[in-house]
C-alpha cells in the first residue's frame, strides 16, 4: 500500500505515520547533493563552446573605444599636417615672388 524510500541506512515511508529525521552526519551528503543538483540544472546540451568572461570582454570593449579614439586623434593631427604644408606651400609662393620683385628691382637700378 505504501512505498518505502531508503536512504543511507534509513527508511522513510510514505503514510501518515510518522519517520525518522536525518542525522546531523547526514546533513553534509544532503546539502552536498543538492548542491551538485543545482550545478546539474546549470548544464546546457549542444555544442561545447568557452565561457565568456565578462572582465575580459570589458577589457576588449575598453581597448576598441581607446582605438577608436586613438584613430579620431591621428585623423586630427593629420588633418593638422596637411594644412600646415598648404600654408607652407602657398608662404613659399609667396617668397619666391618677392625674391623675384626684388631681383627685377636690383636689375633696374
Amino acid at each position: 500500500m505504501f512505498s518505502n524510500l531508503t536512504c543511507t541506512g534509513h527508511t522513510y515511508s510514505y503514510s501518515p505515520k510518522p519517520f525518522p529525521l536525518p542525522s546531523a552526519a547526514d546533513l553534509g551528503e544532503t546539502l552536498c547533493s543538492l548542491n551538485f543538483g543545482s550545478r546539474v540544472k546549470g548544464i546546457e546540451y549542444g555544442p561545447a563552446r568557452k565561457q565568456t568572461d565578462f572582465s575580459e570582454l570589458l577589457k576588449y570593449k575598453h581597448l576598441a573605444k581607446k582605438s577608436k579614439h586613438d584613430e579620431k586623434e591621428a585623423k586630427k593631427l593629420q588633418d593638422n599636417v596637411q594644412s600646415l604644408q598648404l600654408r607652407l606651400s602657398a608662404i613659399e609662393h609667396i617668397c619666391r615672388n618677392l625674391q623675384e620683385k626684388f631681383m627685377q628691382m636690383e636689375d633696374l637700378s
